[in-house]
């Protein structure tokens, strides 16, 4: 039996399954790493890639963690014009 997990929804999900059908929403992350050291965003490999890595983290130190996406945000710059980048 693999491994369940808790989708975004609160529903009850085969982790594999769920990690293959949202790759490109995941982030697979070593818990006893730092400094960005073994990270693999979904989004930068390929599937055969991808389902390798997350099957052979399968049951080991690692997190699977949704991926954030940034959002822009108005500020003031020296001028007192209101900017969203630099």
């Amino acid at each position: 039996m693999r491994p369940l997990a808790t989708a975004p929804d609160g529903s009850r999900t085969d982790l594999l399954s769920y990690a293959r059908a949202h790759q490109r929403e995941l982030v697979l992350k070593p818990t006893l790493l730092h400094g960005g050291h073994g990270v693999i965003p979904g989004w930068t490999v390929d599937q055969t890639e991808w389902d390798k890595q997350v099957s052979s983290a399968m049951n080991g130190p690692y997190v699977l963690q949704q991926r954030v996406r940034p959002i822009v945000e108005p500020f003031p710059d020296r001028t007192g014009e209101v900017r969203t980048s630099s």
